[in-house]
């Protein structure tokens, strides 16, 4: 596999959507993807995903992200934004399974996207948006160059202000070419 750069990657979770991006893993072809193993909190089923995969399980998020550039994050939606931002902390690029966030509160019908707290995941998003992607309709292929190569992954994307999901949706759900994303006002 010469002229091939390495990308390590990890996946977060380890139900359904894990399965679908180790499958999907496997068949990048523009970079060779070292899928350095699993982490999840429901270390049983991590264990029983790893092993029919070959892959190592890790116990302990943070020294995970330490091992990658690139994260799966295949976990219920809930948990999405905690493990995102880890990782762009750390400056990982974040592939995030759809939904990539939301409210999960009492569902309480007076609710309003709109009036819901956005300033961490905007700020987190603003700061970071060459390196997330929502894994709805991308290709994650542009991803591992980008990661492997330095590259910058732009956006042509237009901004919807109404939930957080949607927010993060504008900045994460993008082609990967393209011109660099505008920022609208959005408060």
């Amino acid at each position: 596999m010469l002229g091939r750069p390495n990308v390590r990657s990890g996946i977060v979770g380890s139900g359904f959507a894990a399965a679908f991006h180790f499958e999907a893993i496997r068949r990048v072809f523009s970079v060779r993807v070292l899928l350095r193993g699993v982490y999840s909190p429901n270390h049983n089923n991590s264990a029983f995903f790893a092993k029919e995969r070959g892959l190592k399980v890790w116990d302990n998020l943070d020294s995970f992200l330490d091992a990658i550039d690139v994260i799966h994050v295949c976990t219920p939606s809930y948990v999405h934004e905690e493990i995102v931002i880890a990782a762009l902390e750390r400056d990982k690029y974040a592939i995030v399974e759809k939904t990539l966030t939301g409210y999960f509160d009492d569902g309480n019908v007076d609710f309003n996207g709109a009036n819901a707290p956005k300033e961490t995941a905007l700020e987190q998003a603003g700061a970071s948006v060459e390196r997330m992607r929502t894994a709805e309709k991308q290709r994650h292929w542009a991803f591992y160059r980008a990661a492997a190569f330095g590259e910058k992954v732009e956006s042509d994307s237009s901004l919807a202000a109404d939930a957080i999901s949607t927010i993060y949706a504008g900045y994460v759900s993008a082609k990967c070419v393209g011109t660099k994303i505008e920022i609208p006002h959005i408060m």
